[in-house]
């Protein structure tokens, strides 16, 4: 399984976490943190700006499915400084070609 890597910045990036009430048994909270140092735009996550920053491992797809969990892992993390609005995902994909 390979695991692609997409690192984006974005300024002015609006964020809306939906979750379906009919299967949010808890309040769904979704934390967006300063980052802790520089980050580089290079598709890495080892860079000192990405340590502590929450990773988000809750997913939803409405295709194939209808709000169902993904049949793969995915990964996303979500931070911003005084500049930017920092957003990258880990998407594990059993058949890349």
């Amino acid at each position: 399984m390979k695991s692609l890597l997409l690192s984006t910045t974005v300024a002015g990036l609006s964020l809306l976490l939906w979750v379906p009430m009919s299967q949010a048994s808890e309040e769904a909270t979704l934390f967006i943190g300063r980052v802790s140092g520089e980050i580089s735009i290079d598709g890495q996550l080892s860079d000192a700006g990405w340590a502590g920053v929450n990773a988000i491992e809750v997913w939803y797809e409405t295709r194939p499915g209808d709000n169902i969990k993904p049949k793969v892992k995915n990964v996303g993390y979500l931070a911003y400084d005084d500049k930017f609005f920092y957003a990258a995902f880990e998407f594990s994909d059993p058949e890349p070609n």
